[in-house]
Order: structure tokens, then C-alpha cells, then sequence
């Protein structure tokens, strides 16, 4: 008998979790995307930081890497806001 109501309390509480988890696992996950923009912005800044530098120095190296980083950071960038406004 007490071991029934022993599983029968344990059950109780996993179904009591499993109702919850979800709820804070998805506010974890758009915290975490959120971040993601925010850090996303930040490579972004600094590459076009970088890209007026080769510019001014004209130096190509700086431009063509740049230039590929950029390009880079821009698909990213735009991937992760499609997916925090698709939520």
C-alpha cells in the first residue's frame, strides 16, 4: 500500500515538472538567441570598424577579409532575427 503511494506521488511530481520545463526551457532558449543578437551585433560593429580601417589605409588585405566576415556576420545576423521573430 505505501508503496503505491509512493509511485503514485512520484508520478504526480514528474507530471507536475514535465508541465513546467517546457515553459522555462523555451524562456531560456529565446534568452539565449537574444544574446546571440546582441553578440552578433557586436562582431558586426567591430567588422565594420575593421572594413573603415582597411579602408582608410588602404590597405586590401583588411578589405577582403572584411569584406568575407561581413558577408558572414550578415547571414547569421539575419538567420538568428528570423528565427527570434518567428517566436
Amino acid at each position: 500500500m505505501t508503496t503505491t503511494l509512493e509511485r503514485a506521488a512520484e508520478s504526480t511530481a514528474t507530471a507536475a515538472q514535465t508541465r513546467t520545463t517546457p515553459a522555462a526551457t523555451q524562456t531560456a532558449a529565446e534568452a539565449d538567441r537574444l544574446t546571440f543578437a546582441i553578440a552578433i551585433i557586436a562582431v558586426a560593429t567591430t567588422i565594420l570598424l575593421m572594413a573603415a580601417i582597411g579602408a582608410i589605409t588602404a590597405t586590401p588585405a583588411i578589405l577582403f577579409v572584411s569584406a568575407a566576415l561581413g558577408l558572414i556576420t550578415a547571414v547569421v545576423g539575419v538567420y538568428t532575427s528570423v528565427n527570434l521573430l518567428a517566436r
